[in-house]
């Protein structure tokens, strides 16, 4: 099991974490970013309070059915990182937990675990596979 995340094998963490990270998909667009950071922010119940420049969307695996999905970078100087680790997300025989930064699907400005999305319909077996065959390429590009 691969214990460090998409985002920092992509250069996540970096020194000036506002923004889209400068390593991350290019793809997304600015306003979707904005959105989905913004409501991560005002969903956050972490101490000290998460603010814009503290999150990031580090790595962009599409939008599927108007359910975005991402892995969100936090500036860990500031806010410590979760406890524990995230664990595996085995669905359909595929690992969705490539690291310890959770896959978070955003729909309409409610936030979703992948396994939880798929369960409800946001997401699709098809969509599911996609995601994957993203996080594969990643995983092999490093």
């Amino acid at each position: 099991m691969l214990i460090i995340s998409i985002a920092v094998m992509l250069g996540g963490c970096g020194s000036e974490p506002v923004g889209r990270h400068p390593n991350s998909d290019q793809s997304i667009d600015t306003e979707l970013e904005i959105r989905i950071r913004q409501d991560f922010v005002n969903m956050s119940t972490r101490r000290p309070r998460l603010r814009m420049r503290d999150v990031w969307i580090s790595t962009y695996f599409g939008t599927y059915n108007e359910s975005s999905v991402a892995t969100i970078g936090i500036d860990y100087r500031r806010i410590p990182p979760q406890p524990g680790g995230w664990g595996a997300i085995i669905i359909e025989g595929m690992n969705f937990a490539p690291g310890p930064d959770p896959l978070r699907v955003w729909n309409n400005g409610n936030f979703y675990g992948i396994e939880n999305a798929y369960e409800n319909g946001l997401l699709t077996i098809d969509d599911m596979r996609t995601i994957y065959a993203i996080i594969q390429e990643v995983l092999e590009d490093i």
